[in-house]
């Protein structure tokens, strides 16, 4: 009879629908995986060019001093000479350690053995000396940072690992923030939490990028733009998640952005 599914009509349609199913899978798969190839090789292109920047600039001044000293030019051995080839190199090897450390760490975080080894401390304290010894990048980029804090508010924390949150927070404020004040803001909350607040007030971050940038290999800006892997805001949210805390922004296009780092307070 018309319009009647016998079995065999019934297990033919089932396959067509399996087909297509998985023809389904097999697209989304491959437009995930052609996204994956994408982001893989513009990081390796990043990467490449940031990890040889530092080593071209040590090259080239160990090169012109070699030069002088081969023409018998005194001035390459003068205390001036030396104490600004010694200042250029440290920052560049400085650099060059800051972008390994990253990938190191998240080759850690892929393998499952990103450990936290947590200890007393005030963070009020921890955030103070690592603004202070963040105040010449932050100067240098034509920005001034100030803390407010009421504390001491003692956390059971990773410290060097905190430390590192509080300082990509300040370097993103003053690579971001154009030149204007940065705040910080530390508070011990009623719920017992602590909170930190780095706000800067520069050119912002659209709503669409806000989750975003908190994934691997990603930013705010295109790479044509910024001198980051799109590493440090990742490996932060995996160090205040394990915390047991968040970290989120705030922010609209032309009027800055406010980093908030939640974590509890004692635990």
């Amino acid at each position: 009879m018309a319009g009647v599914f016998t079995d065999d009509r019934v297990q033919i349609v089932q396959v067509l629908a399996a087909q297509a199913a998985i023809s389904l899978d097999n697209a989304t798969l491959y437009d995930d995986a052609q996204r994956a190839i994408k982001i893989r090789d513009e990081f390796l292109s990043i990467a490449s060019h940031e990890l040889k920047t530092p080593l071209t600039s040590i090259q080239l001044q160990s090169q012109v001093i070699k030069r002088r000293l081969a023409k018998g030019d005194a001035s390459a051995l003068l205390p001036e000479a030396l104490v600004k080839l010694v200042e250029q190199t440290d920052r560049q090897t400085a650099r060059l350690a800051r972008l390994v450390d990253e990938m190191l760490d998240v080759s850690r975080i892929n393998a499952g053995r990103f450990t936290l080894y947590m200890e007393p401390q005030d963070l009020v304290t921890l955030v103070r000396e690592t603004a202070d010894r963040c105040e010449l990048v932050i100067s240098q980029a034509g920005s001034k940072v100030t803390v407010d804090a009421q504390g001491p508010i003692m956390c059971q924390l990773d410290t060097f690992r905190m430390e590192q949150v509080v300082l990509n927070l300040l370097t993103n404020a003053a690579r971001y923030g154009e030149g204007k004040p940065i705040e910080v803001i530390v508070r011990g909350e009623p719920d017992g939490c602590a909170e930190i607040a780095v706000r800067d007030h520069g050119r912002g971050i659209a709503s669409d990028s806000q989750s975003r940038i908190f994934e691997r290999f990603e930013r705010a800006t295109s790479m044509n733009e910024s001198s980051a892997l799109g590493l440090g805001l990742y490996i932060a949210r995996e160090i205040v998640q394990g915390h047991g805390g968040t970290i989120r922004v705030e922010s609209e296009l032309g009027r800055g952005a406010t980093f908030l780092v939640r974590i509890p307070a004692r635990r």
